[in-house]
């Protein structure tokens, strides 16, 4: 028995790296007037937004049992219960 194929297109995913590569290399002929040292190296912000990404996705993690509800929290399924149209 075979896989299912996956469906979901390829160019979102190309075309979110082809941007992040060209604000990369923009960025290395871009004069940052960096008030901080740190905001001078090549690929700074990149990174401040690849760990806050990083960050945000844990704590979703994190947070998430906190916040789930039990299967049975709004009722029967809906493919089992009568749906009534008045």
């Amino acid at each position: 028995m075979t896989a299912p194929a996956n469906k979901t297109p390829r160019w979102p995913l190309w075309l979110l790296i082809a941007a992040c590569a060209l604000s990369l290399i923009a960025g290395l002929f871009n004069h940052w007037h960096a008030h901080f040292a740190a905001e001078a190296w090549p690929g700074f912000f990149a990174l401040i937004g690849f760990a806050a990404v990083s960050l945000l996705t844990l704590l979703a993690r994190l947070v998430a049992p906190l916040l789930r509800r039990p299967p049975q929290y709004y009722g029967e399924e809906s493919s089992e219960r009568e749906v009534r149209h008045d």
